[in-house]
């Protein structure tokens, strides 16, 4: 992938980027999608999809980190996938919609840091490493507990071009709970 400046002429980026810096390229979208891979310091919500929304397999981490499920929305610009070993989705860019589960962080600095780190390792991402599982994203996206007021959030996505998504099948509509329904 290719660095590019984090700042878009179509979308703008929180006022404190210091420390993000973005690593993939920022297609024109609604307001409501991604923008930039990111790494940074931010004090955002969590926008879970799979295992870590309530009442799934990981939720525990979310409720050790002290976090709060606070709402529920859906990402346009991203497709939910079905990988081989079917434990988990991935989420990627692309043409849908995907249900998340918006979580709170902690307010103390220290409660916040450990519940990213905590996070971060369960979703398989390292800041400044080339490959990772997952990467943590930057979002904007519609938050119904404001009459959809466009806010940002934290997304582990697949961002690598070579994952091979395309050999995996869609979840059709776009949520991780409803798929076995």
């Amino acid at each position: 992938m290719t660095t590019t400046s984090a700042h878009s002429a179509h979308t703008p980026v929180p006022a404190s980027t210091s420390q993000m810096h973005a690593r993939t390229r920022q297609p024109e979208r609604d307001a409501a999608t991604p923008v930039v891979s990111a790494y940074g310091e931010l004090a955002l919500p969590y926008l879970v999809y799979g295992t870590l929304r309530e009442g799934q397999g990981n939720s525990w981490a979310i409720e050790r980190g002290q976090g709060r499920y606070v709402g529920t929305t859906h990402l346009k610009g991203f497709d939910m996938y079905m990988p081989p070993h079917g434990a988990f989705p991935y989420v990627a860019e692309g043409a849908g919609t995907v249900t998340v589960e918006i979580v709170q962080p902690p307010a103390s600095d220290s409660a916040r840091r450990r519940l990213r780190e905590h996070l971060d390792r369960l979703e398989g991402f390292v800041v400044g490493k080339r490959w990772n599982h997952y990467d943590r994203v930057a979002v904007r996206f519609s938050d119904p507990r404001d009459g959809g007021m466009l806010r940002w959030g934290w997304l582990y996505a697949v961002t690598d071009p070579d994952a091979r998504l395309d050999l995996m099948p869609k979840i059709e509509g776009g949520d991780w709970v409803e798929r076995e329904r």
